[in-house]
């Protein structure tokens, strides 16, 4: 991969890793907060901050987009794997948001006694922020190839073959 190619990819990975930062410390604040509060509004302090962290997140996951379509020879290289885990977790944010939306307004947590941070709703929104959380360690890991780049790639690689996304190298 080209020099100038690989420092776009680690600034990618930089402002995901801020983006997660930031999602992760309004996150936990807002699960305190629900922790010691029956119920909040949608647009609370505490949630202003998690979708900060999203905002961020969907802004430098369209740059990695468009990383991807300049650099369409790299696409299949192990360097952009965090860039697609990224795009798991922007989608999961996508889907999870008007559906966290519409369940606070239709049913709400008390209505059947589930743990307010276990809603379905919020499980997307968690599941997101474990593929956010995940691509830029694995970004990062993959653009340095060290120990543990070593030993999922042939693992992956050989995945890809038996199924045949990938040709030959």
């Amino acid at each position: 991969m080209q020099r100038e190619a690989l420092r776009k990819l680690k600034r990618i990975y930089i402002f995901l890793s801020i983006a997660v930062a930031i999602q992760l410390i309004g996150g936990t604040w807002d699960g305190i907060i629900h922790l010691t509060q029956p119920l909040d509004a949608f647009f609370t302090p505490t949630h202003m901050i998690v979708y900060s962290g999203v905002a961020l997140g969907i802004v430098t996951e369209l740059a990695g987009f468009f990383f991807l379509l300049d650099n369409y020879a790299y696409r299949n290289e192990h360097e952009t794997w965090g860039i697609k885990l990224a795009f798991i977790g922007a989608g999961l944010w996508l889907f999870g948001g008007p559906f966290d939306y519409w369940w606070h307004q239709t049913l709400t947590q008390q209505s059947f006694l589930i743990i307010p941070l276990v809603t379905p709703s919020h499980m997307v929104f968690e599941l997101g922020m474990i593929f956010f959380l995940a691509a830029p360690i694995v970004g990062f890991c993959c653009l340095t190839k060290n120990r543990l780049y070593r030993k999922v790639t042939p693992y992956y690689d050989s995945l890809l073959a038996s199924i045949s996304l990938k040709g030959g190298s």
